[in-house]
């Protein structure tokens, strides 16, 4: 997935996907694969992966009420 997921929405539509795989361990999970990617030297990949963390990140602390700019 790391090759052609380098746009925002793909890292957004990827961690709305993630919560919905692994709901409250997605950050976990992303962060887990982040981290093999660096262990493999794809430091690209590595970066996009942190990416979706944080953005996991945002969407579990967003509260109905409240919304994104």
């Amino acid at each position: 997935m790391a090759d052609g997921m380098s746009g925002d929405l793909d890292v957004w539509r990827c961690a709305a996907l993630m919560i919905r795989r692994y709901g409250g361990n997605a950050d976990l999970e992303a962060h887990a694969r982040a981290q093999r990617l660096l262990e493999d030297g794809d430091r690209a990949g590595q970066q996009i992966w942190l990416r979706v963390t944080r953005a996991i990140t945002d969407l579990i602390n967003v509260r109905p009420h409240e919304t994104m700019h």
